[in-house]
């Protein structure tokens, strides 16, 4: 790192390319591919989870559910909203095969629907989305923790807190079908 960036991180101004962890006081390097990478996940996760729910939200029959799942959607939303505002100040574009695989998935929950809507198939669905989610990013952030900035790694933060909240939501809906 140069003399000038160097110094910039110490006086916590920001430089491009590294930034400084305040715990430990050392300055790291950021990774733009490993942030680029924790960007396009975030946002297919998001993405698939709003068109899941938008294609499964007409089959839910319980409103407490119906009611969470578009809460959920509500938190989708605002976590896209923040991964997209951040590539565009940042200068990442978005993937376009993510797009072309949005679209086959959102086929593919509407066809999972066809064979059985319950509310408890429902929750298995978004149980496993949600899953593969916290999967995906999980993977990334901890292999790569240590070259995202401050302020990806509390968007990706946030975004599996969510994901992990809704799991023990969707469980509550697993059993539906016995207890209703």
């Amino acid at each position: 790192m140069d003399e000038f960036n160097a110094e910039k991180v110490n006086n916590n101004q920001s430089a491009p390319g590294y930034s400084k962890d305040e715990t430990t006081s050392t300055i790291k390097f950021v990774s733009k591919e490993d942030e680029k990478i924790m960007l396009h996940d975030i946002s297919k996760a998001t993405i698939a989870g709003m068109q899941s729910i938008d294609v499964v939200r007409e089959y839910v029959e319980n409103m407490d559910f119906k009611n969470y799942i578009d809460r959920l959607n509500q938190d989708y939303a605002r976590i896209s909203e923040r991964c997209s505002k951040y590539m565009s100040a940042h200068g990442v574009a978005s993937d376009f095969f993510g797009s072309v695989r949005q679209a086959f998935q959102r086929n593919a929950v509407k066809i999972s629907m066809l064979t059985s809507s319950s509310d408890s198939k429902i929750a298995e669905h978004m149980l496993k989305g949600t899953n593969m989610a916290i999967d995906v990013v999980s993977k990334n952030f901890n292999g790569s923790n240590a070259t995202l900035s401050p302020d990806l790694i509390a968007l990706a933060k946030d975004f599996q807190q969510i994901l992990e909240n809704s799991l023990s939501e969707f469980r509550k809906y697993l059993m539906s079908r016995y207890t209703h």
